[in-house]
């Protein structure tokens, strides 16, 4: 429903056409001609995903950077947002993350989250309720 995987998906199919295209041109269809798609998707987008995992297990060990990110979406609003979206649908790398850009406005969204929950008291309005 979001859209977060047909991008990634559109590219892995243009990377099994490719290999298979190749395949058939070539005659070759070992196990070791297929390994040319492997390749080729890892080349495509596979990059990402040691970044995905490293993401995933900050913000599980650590909570307030998703809502750090959650309160910039709704500062931002669509701008940031659309950053956002083109990281996690894999149109731009995780990498992306580090640009100077949203590198900056998200660590500024971390102080300003931690502050406001761990100094002054904020509750934290993004966990759900029991």
């Amino acid at each position: 429903m979001t859209g977060e995987g047909i991008h990634t998906a559109m590219m892995g199919g243009k990377a099994a056409a490719q290999t298979m295209k190749d395949m058939r041109r070539t005659g070759d269809f070992s196990k070791q001609s297929c390994r040319q798609y492997e390749r080729r998707w890892f080349k495509a987008f596979g990059h990402d995903f040691f970044l995905s995992q490293k993401m995933a297990e900050a913000v599980y060990a650590c909570p307030l950077l998703l809502d750090a990110m959650a309160s910039e979406m709704q500062r931002k609003g669509d701008s940031m947002m659309s950053k956002w979206a083109e990281i996690m649908t894999c149109m731009q790398p995780k990498t992306y993350f580090f640009r100077p850009d949203i590198a900056t406005q998200l660590g500024i969204a971390i102080v300003r989250e931690f502050l406001e929950q761990k100094v002054w008291g904020k509750p934290d309005c993004y966990r759900l309720k029991a």
